[in-house]
Formats: C-alpha cells, structure tokens, sequence
C-alpha cells in the first residue's frame, strides 16, 4: 500500500513510458482516507491531466491529483506494468 495523502493505494496497472517510468495509468484501487471507501478506477473512470491522474472519491468526493512520479514510487508488490 502507498500513501498519497487523501488516497491509499492498494492496486495499480499502468502503461510505461519510454523510460520506464508511468505514462498513463490504466487502473487504480484505493481507499479515501476522508470516508473509508475502498474503489477501483479504470481507465476512462479517472481524470487523466498532464502529468499525473486525478482520483475523486465515489462515496463523499473527495478528490486529490497524483504525480506520475507518485504512482510510479508505489511499492512493486503492487505496481503491474501493462505493455
């Protein structure tokens, strides 16, 4: 699990950059830390921004944008790479 402040990352599925680094996300399940709800996000569901990607709680709203660089730092056991 990683922390980003409002969200806990539980799950992540993402697309590499050239680099190796995280050029789009494809799926994340996270609990909000406001309210306690646990959700999975798929690609069309989240609000992708240059950058990073935007996650906005289901159950009470609240939203937090994560870095690229954030996502990309979870710890492996829970990163999958896509393609």
């Amino acid at each position: 699990m990683s922390h980003t402040g409002l969200f806990k990352i539980r799950d992540l599925t993402y697309t590499p950059g050239a680099e190796g680094d995280l050029a789009r996300a494809l799926q994340i399940e996270a609990t909000c830390t406001a309210c306690g709800a646990t959700s999975v996000w798929g690609e069309q569901e989240m609000e992708h921004v240059r950058g990073g990607t935007v996650l906005a709680c289901r159950t009470c709203g609240t939203r937090q944008a994560i870095s690229n660089a954030g996502l990309i730092s979870t710890p492996s056991g829970i990163r999958h790479r896509r393609g």
